[in-house]
């Protein structure tokens, strides 16, 4: 595995300061907090489109409704944020800090978004 750069450590601290800045100044809701951190670990540090992952909330969505299961808490931090379609879950995404949600080139799906916490 080839050493980081000094650009990339640099941004690594970048998100390491501002996911610290947010979590010792207590500046975000806690359950935009948290969704934060579902869409991250839902995402597993990868590219995904605001539409994909819409579609995939809503698919878990569907299948707990459908196997009796508890609402997923991902849904649930959506249905609390009022994020009620793929808009205006890409708004939250462009509202983020830019070192927790990196912004990529639009595709034929949108803006490519990655998510990254301390953990990733």
């Amino acid at each position: 595995m080839p050493e980081p750069s000094l650009s990339d450590l640099a941004a690594q601290m970048t998100r390491i300061e501002a996911m610290l800045a947010q979590l010792l100044g207590g500046k975000k809701d806690p359950i935009e907090h948290d969704l934060v951190q579902l869409v991250a670990s839902l995402t597993a540090g990868e590219w995904f489109a605001a539409k994909e992952l819409w579609a995939t909330v809503e698919a878990m969505r569907v299948a707990a409704s459908a196997t009796g299961e508890p609402m997923p808490d991902i849904a649930q931090a959506f249905d609390d944020l009022g994020l009620a379609s793929t808009r205006s879950l890409g708004r939250w995404l462009a509202a983020q800090d830019p070192a927790v949600a990196e912004r990529s080139e639009k595709t034929r799906d949108g803006l490519l978004w990655r998510v990254v916490t301390l953990a990733g």
